[in-house]
C-alpha cells in the first residue's frame, strides 16, 4: 500500500484518494493528470483504479480511485488514515445537492482522523451548466461541509473542470493540493526498512563515488591506469576476450558501442546487453571482481540497469558537445574528456537518486523501468548539433520575453490575434508546468500575469510604427521602453497579483487601470539602422518561444495538404516530412522497395521552386535540417507530424538559417542563386544527404 516518505529527506510521496458517484470523471481526471488526455469513450471501472503521478521532481502523487457508494463504504474505511489526502469530485450534470455519500464519507473521515478534502466541480462544460448553477451547488457544499465546523480543514475548488473538451484547470488542482500540502504538518505513515541491499555501501571506495571530489579522483586513478589503445579494447570487447573489467571500464564499452550505433537507446541497449553475456560465458572470472555497475539484486544485464546507463552516456555526450560546440560527435578516444565534464558517472551505485525501492528492477529483468523520483529523458539528441538544442529560459523576464515574441509574430505574420494568443499561453503553460518538474522554484503560471504582459507590450508596440515593432529585438525593446518587471505593483496589490484564483483566470487591476499606450523613453536612430542583421540572430531562440512556433506550425497544418503550392514556413516542413519521410503512398505496391531517404532528397530538391526556398542554398538548408530530422524521428519511434514537430522543435523557427548563415551570406547573390549551394559562414550545416545539381546521386551520411 501507499507509503509516506519523510519530509526531511526531501522525498515526498503522497495518497489522494479520488472520490465520488459513479460516472463523475474520476477516471478522466486522473488520465488527465498522468496521460494529459481525455478518452474519447468513457471507461467503467470495476473495483478501483491507480495511478502515481510526478509532480513536482521531488513529490509523487498515488491517485486511488474507488467506488464510493454506500455500501463500499467498510472499503473506503480501509483506506483512510491522517496521511491520506482526499479529492471528492460532483458531477454538475448530475444535480446540486451533494449525494448522500458525501456526509458518510465525512463522519468516517473525522472518524480515522483524516482531516483533508478538497471538493472539485466536475462537468463544468455541459450545455446546461451556468454559472448559476455552479453557485448553487458551492453554495450546497458549503453548507453540508460547515455541519463539521473546524474538525476537517476543506476547500472548495474553483477552478474549471471540463472533462469534454479537455481545456480546463485539472493540472492547476494538483497544484493547488501541493500548495496545501506544503503549508501543514501531515502525520506520516510507518516507515518500511528498505532491506539488507541497501545497507551493503560501506566501501571507502563506494563512499568516494557519492561524493563529487570522490568521483574525480576515482576517474582520474581509473583514466591513468587506463593503457589500452582505443581500436584494440573495442576489438576485444567485440570478441568477448578483455583481461580487465570494471564500472569504468563499463562505462567506456558502452561509449564506444552508442559511437559504433545508428540505433536508438533501447535498441543499444539490448545490444550491450548481448555483448555483456558473452563476456561473462567467456571470461567469468571477470565478474566476479568488486566495481561493476550494481543493480539491488547484483545483476548487471538487467534491461533497466543497462539502459539507464546507455542513456546517461547519451547526455554525457549531448553535453560535452554543448561545452565544445562540436558540429561533430566526440571520437572514442576522447572518452576521458567526456568523463571529466560529467564525473558523476563514476557513482556506480546512483540508485537511491532515481529511484524509490529495488522492485524497479526486480520485478523483470527485461523489461525497461523508468526512473521514478527524476526525469531521465529517453531522446536525448546527442546527435545533434548543439548550436541547435533548445533551451528553457529560467531568467525573471522569461514571460515578458514570451509576451514580445508572440505579439510580434502576430504582428508580422497577420494570424488571427486572440485564437494565437490563446494557443500561445497555452503552450507556455504546459512548457511551465513541465519545467517546474525540474525547477519547483520556477515561478507558476498565471493567467492574470500573462494577460497583464500581452496588454503591457501591447501598449508599448501600439507607440511604434508598424515597420519598427515587427523588426525589434527585445534587448532593443526593453532599452526603448524601460519595462520594470516590478512596474506591475503600480496597478495590482501583492495579494491579488499572487493570488491563486489569478492563476486560472484573468483578474483586472485593483489599483490603476491598464495603459492604453506606452510611449517610448528612449528612440535612437541607431535601432532603426541595423534592423536586418539583428533579425537575423545566430542564437537559437528558448524553448518556450520554439514551442510556441512548434503549435503554430501544427495548427497551420491540421486541415492542409502537404503538396504545392507552398505558401509559408508550415507548408514547407509539412511537404518535405511527407516527401523524406519512410512511408508509402496508398497506391503504391507493397512489394515495391521503398525509396532512400537521399532519393527522395533529390527528387524534393529538384521539384521545389516556390519563392521561399528558390534558390539551391536554401533548399539544401531545409532538406539537410527535415532529413537529419526523420531519421532522428524513425530511430525514436516517431510516425506523426505532431511528434515529429514535438521532438524536434528547432524546425518551427523560421530563423533558423541565421544560426548557421550570416544575413550577408543568406540573402546574398552566390547563396540566392539557383545553380550553386554555399556553405555557412558561421557554423557548418550538417549533410545528410547528398544533393546534386546535375546529376542524382544518391549520397548519404547519417
Amino acid at each position: 500500500m501507499e507509503k509516506l516518505s519523510s519530509w526531511l529527506l526531501g522525498k515526498k510521496s503522497y495518497k489522494i484518494l479520488v472520490l465520488g458517484e459513479d460516472g463523475c470523471g474520476k477516471t478522466t481526471f486522473i488520465d488527465r493528470l498522468k496521460f494529459n488526455r481525455v478518452r474519447s469513450q468513457p471507461r467503467l471501472t470495476p473495483g478501483f483504479y491507480v495511478e502515481t503521478v510526478q509532480y513536482p521532481m521531488n513529490s509523487s502523487w498515488q491517485l486511488w480511485e474507488l467506488k464510493t457508494t454506500l455500501k463500499h463504504m467498510p472499503v473506503l474505511r480501509q483506506h483512510l488514515s491522517p496521511s491520506t489526502l482526499v479529492l471528492w469530485l460532483h458531477d454538475c450534470e448530475s444535480g446540486i445537492d451533494p449525494p448522500e455519500e458525501f456526509p458518510s464519507l465525512l463522519h468516517e473521515m473525522v472518524g480515522a482522523d483524516c482531516r483533508n478534502i478538497w471538493v472539485g466541480l466536475n462537468k463544468q462544460d455541459a450545455s446546461k451548466v451556468g454559472k448559476e448553477t455552479i453557485s448553487y451547488i458551492r453554495q450546497a457544499y458549503q453548507e453540508e461541509l460547515s455541519l463539521f465546523g473546524d474538525k476537517l480543514p476543506k476547500r472548495i475548488l474553483r477552478q474549471r473542470l471540463c472533462p469534454k473538451t479537455g481545456n480546463d484547470d485539472t493540472f492547476e488542482v494538483l497544484e493547488e493540493i501541493y500548495t496545501t500540502v506544503m503549508n501543514i504538518s501531515l502525520k506520516q505513515a510507518k516507515q518500511v526498512d528498505p532491506g539488507p541491499e541497501r545497507r551493503q555501501l560501506e566501501s571507502i571506495e563506494q563512499s568516494m563515488e557519492q561524493t563529487p571530489e570522490g568521483q574525480k579522483s576515482l576517474l582520474e586513478t581509473a583514466i591513468t591506469n587506463d593503457t589500452w589503445d582505443a581500436d584494440a579494447f573495442w576489438e576485444l570487447f567485440i570478441k568477448a576476450d578483455l583481461p580487465v573489467w570494471g564500472h569504468y571500464y563499463y562505462l567506456k564499452a558502452a561509449y564506444y558501442l552508442i559511437l559504433s550505433s545508428e540505433k536508438n537507446a533501447f535498441q543499444q541497449a539490448a545490444d550491450y546487453k548481448l555483448h555483456l553475456q558473452r563476456l561473462q560465458e567467456n571470461c567469468p572470472d571477470l565478474f566476479e571482481r568488486e566495481g561493476l555497475p550494481k543493480s539491488p539484486i547484483d545483476r548487471p544485464f538487467n534491461t533497466s540497469v543497462t539502459t539507464f546507463w546507455i542513456l546517461k552516456l547519451q547526455i554525457a555526450i549531448r553535453d560535452y558537445r554543448v561545452h565544445t560546440m562540436a558540429s561533430d560527435l566526440p571520437s572514442p578516444s576522447d572518452f576521458c574528456h567526456v568523463l571529466r565534464h560529467s564525473p558523476s558517472l563514476m557513482n556506480s551505485y546512483p540508485w537511491d537518486e532515481w529511484y524509490s525501492s529495488p522492485p524497479a528492477f526486480t520485478c523483470a529483468k527485461d523489461i525497461w523501468f523508468p526512473p521514478n523520483l527524476k526525469v531521465l529523458p529517453t531522446d536525448t539528441h546527442y546527435r545533434s548539433d548543439p548550436a541547435v538544442l533548445p533551451v528553457s529560459d529560467k531568467s525573471p523576464e522569461r514571460l515578458l520575453r514570451y509576451v514580445f515574441a508572440v505579439l510580434r509574430y502576430i504582428q508580422r505574420t497577420a494570424v488571427q490575434r486572440e485564437e494565437t494568443i490563446t494557443l500561445a499561453l497555452g503552450a507556455f503553460k504546459q512548457v511551465t508546468m513541465g519545467l517546474r518538474t525540474h525547477y519547483p522554484s520556477l515561478l507558476p503560471y498565471s493567467e492574470t500575469q500573462a494577460r497583464f504582459w500581452i496588454q503591457m507590450v501591447d501598449a508599448a508596440l501600439r507607440g511604434l510604427e508598424d515597420e519598427k515593432g515587427t523588426d525589434l529585438a527585445f534587448e532593443e525593446f526593453q532599452d526603448m521602453f524601460d519595462l520594470k518587471l516590478a512596474c506591475w505593483e503600480k496597478h495590482y496589490s501583492k495579494m491579488v497579483w499572487d493570488g491563486v484564483s489569478a492563476r486560472w483566470s484573468f483578474v483586472p487591476p485593483d489599483l490603476e487601470p491598464l495603459p492604453d499606450v506606452i510611449s517610448p523613453a528612449s528612440f535612437g536612430q541607431e535601432i532603426v539602422s541595423e534592423k536586418s542583421s539583428i533579425s537575423f540572430s545566430s542564437n537559437l531562440p528558448y524553448t518556450e518561444e520554439l514551442s510556441f512556433y512548434a503549435a503554430m506550425v501544427i495548427k497551420q497544418t491540421e486541415n492542409s495538404n502537404p503538396g504545392l503550392p507552398i505558401t509559408n514556413h508550415a507548408d514547407l516542413l509539412s511537404y518535405l516530412y511527407t516527401a523524406l519521410a519512410d512511408k508509402q503512398s496508398a497506391g503504391q505496391r507493397v512489394e515495391l522497395q521503398p525509396l532512400s531517404i537521399g532519393k527522395k532528397a533529390q527528387s524534393a530538391f529538384e521539384e521545389l521552386s516556390c519563392p521561399l526556398v528558390a534558390a539551391a542554398t536554401h533548399r539544401n538548408f531545409w532538406i539537410q535540417q527535415v532529413a537529419a530530422a526523420v531519421l532522428h524521428a524513425e530511430r525514436e519511434g516517431l510516425s506523426a507530424f505532431s511528434d515529429f514537430i514535438t521532438s524536434n522543435l528547432r524546425l518551427a523557427w523560421a530563423g533558423l538559417p541565421g544560426v548557421y548563415y550570416s544575413a550577408r551570406v543568406w540573402t546574398g547573390g552566390a547563396a540566392g542563386g539557383k545553380n550553386e549551394i554555399v556553405p555557412g559562414d558561421r557554423r557548418r550545416v550538417p549533410r545528410i544527404v547528398d544533393l546534386d545539381l546535375t546529376e542524382d546521386e544518391d549520397w548519404v551520411h547519417c
